[in-house]
């Protein structure tokens, strides 16, 4: 098993001094290499200071001509749900095969008045490597969140928790809608194994998940103005709203006017602990709040997800203990995941992510 960290580039990047753009980029650093080849689009994902007075924000990749960013200026949840805050941009519209070895990108925020900001980052990319068994997450010698994974949503953050402990983090002022990071090339074939040790530091909405993605394409596509959430991917989680533990796959999954959701199917589902969901369900029932979930928060817990050409199984234990038989199992015959890239999804709560493996093979269930 190959240790993957993107190392710090030196020489052709030299960094930058802090500017006074109000222009906040998460996944891109002067001076550092961000991880790419998860996804057949680049996304670049951050923050504008004065959204209010903001006419238009722009980029341009290598010297482009330049293309317009959507920027989230509404506070209606229902707008722009990938992206939390008021001030929230992603850029959707770079295909991987723009990038070059070392990239140079502008931004640039025109206000009302006429007055223009600039913000430039010069970054090297580079692609998930793997060796013939898989891929291992390495934390601890990395900076950067670009440097474990490609980002999709959400601001994560390379950090330590309060044991000191090195750590992928989505933080309680980050949390939102669909938080995903990509650890694996987009080519999972059956059978391999995915496995992730997490932490879920905070619920913070009533309908929550947390888990592994296995088979994650891009979002359709947006133009600068929209940032569709159409989705594809396999899911092996937990969802509040559901009895615990659930399979689920979708293709091209999509949303009416009306709200009502097309092209998913959920697989199988089952309670992590039948004691807690009911303590739960009680919880909910008297407005008690997220404290009481099947996943409680505060403790580690492993998510591990085997496929075979035939099978789907997910497990999920408490950190220390022994792997149990997996509770949710589905035949992957009838509905199979899309062929994509492995990684976890964080959809509005606080969590760290200690360990991610990619295993070739199914490996044996205990």
């Amino acid at each position: 098993m190959m240790d993957r960290a993107v190392q710090q580039l030196v020489g052709p990047l030299p960094r930058r001094k802090a500017d006074a753009s109000g222009i906040e980029v998460w996944n891109v650093t002067d001076g550092i290499a961000s991880v790419t080849g998860a996804l057949k689009r680049f996304l670049v994902i951050g923050t504008v200071a004065e959204p209010a007075s903001l006419d238009q924000l722009t980029y341009s990749l290598n010297g482009s001509a330049e293309r317009p960013v959507v920027v989230r200026r509404d506070e209606n949840p229902g707008v722009l749900s990938r992206l939390s805050a008021v001030g929230d941009f992603s850029i959707d519209t770079i295909a991987a095969d723009e990038l070059q070895p070392i990239n140079e990108l502008r931004l640039t925020a025109r206000a009302y008045d006429g007055e223009q900001r600039t913000r430039y980052v010069s970054f090297a990319v580079e692609s998930i490597k793997q060796s013939a068994d898989g891929v291992r997450l390495d934390v601890e010698r990395s900076e950067y969140p670009q440097q474990l994974c490609q980002l999709v949503d959400g601001r994560w953050q390379r950090a330590t928790d309060a044991d000191g402990r090195p750590c992928l983090r989505i933080s309680t002022a980050d949390a939102g809608y669909d938080r995903v990071a990509l650890f694996t090339p987009p080519t999972l074939e059956p059978p391999y194994t995915l496995s992730m040790r997490v932490r879920v530091e905070k619920w913070t909405r009533r309908v929550h998940n947390v888990g592994l993605v296995f088979g994650w394409r891009d979002h359709l596509s947006g133009d600068g103005h929209v940032l569709p959430r159409d989705w594809t991917t396999g899911l092996g989680y937990y969802y509040s709203h559901s009895p615990g533990l659930r399979l689920r796959v979708g293709e091209s999954v999509r949303y009416d006017d009306a709200g009502r959701k097309f092209g998913d199917r959920v697989l199988a589902e089952r309670p992590l602990s039948r004691r807690r969901e009911l303590l739960a369900r009680a919880s909910d029932r008297i407005g008690g709040g997220t404290r009481l979930r099947q996943i409680a928060t505060g403790r580690d817990y492993w998510f591990r997800l085997r496929a075979t050409p035939t099978r789907y199984a997910l497990s999920v234990w408490p950190a220390g203990r022994p792997e149990p038989a997996a509770q949710v199992t589905a035949p992957a015959d009838e509905v199979a995941a899309p062929i994509g890239a492995g990684g976890i999804i964080a959809h509005h709560c606080a969590v760290n992510v200690y360990e991610y493996h990619y295993d070739v093979g199914a490996g044996d269930p205990p």
